[in-house]
């Protein structure tokens, strides 16, 4: 068994929702806003000369070549602009994608397939997450990139839990026992710990 399990591929039946793109979009925007705020700052104090930071930002050189070359500039705009809204319109699809479960199929040193769905990873979870004291009830979910499945989690605490000893279990004991289950050395999870407020409030 042991062996076979060292050569089990891991593979997902379906991709997921990424946010590498989302963040890269956002990051790209960050890192161009920062870089024009810095060198407008340099400009302003002097650091490419005092005429310099005295001139208007809009360059008259820049307007005057605008003015000569008119079917250039509006070129140029319209291109731009319809780069950009390409660009929205394929950040607002990838985010409004929805999210897929990928199944995992596992393949053997004999070629035997063996397809786990993802509800019932999640199932699993969900049940060994609930044995442990102080929580009332779990949400589990399995998501990811294909090959790189994660594991979402929203566990709901009774009042007055040990919020530590929880987590503890929950880190050493639940998601070690669902990683080494699938054979997987890694195991990306994402955990919501959250006050069960409704039962607090029957209990009040």
């Amino acid at each position: 068994m042991s062996r076979a399990r060292r050569s089990q591929r891991l593979r997902s039946t379906s991709g997921v929702r990424s946010a590498t793109v989302e963040r890269g979009l956002v990051a790209a925007v960050g890192v161009m806003g920062l870089v024009a705020g810095g060198t407008a700052l340099l400009v302003g104090r002097g650091l490419f000369g005092a005429f310099r930071a005295q001139r208007p930002i809009a360059d008259p050189l820049a307007l005057e070549w605008l003015r000569t070359h008119p079917t250039a500039a509006i070129s140029a705009a319209i291109a731009l602009g319809v780069l950009l809204l390409a660009l929205g319109i394929g950040g607002l699809l990838v985010a409004l994608r929805p999210q897929q479960h990928p199944d995992l199929t596992f393949v053997d040193d004999n070629h035997d397939r063996l397809v786990v769905t993802s509800a019932a990873i999640a199932e699993a979870v969900r049940s060994d997450a609930e044995r442990i004291p102080g929580v009332h009830r779990v949400r589990a979910m399995l998501v990811g990139e294909r090959r790189r499945p994660t594991l979402r989690l929203v566990v709901a605490l009774r009042e007055g839990t040990d919020v530590r000893g929880v987590w503890s279990d929950l880190e050493h004991r639940v998601l070690v026992r669902a990683r080494d289950s699938l054979g997987l050395t890694t195991l990306a999870s994402v955990v919501h710990l959250e006050l069960d407020t409704a039962r607090a409030s029957r209990v009040r």
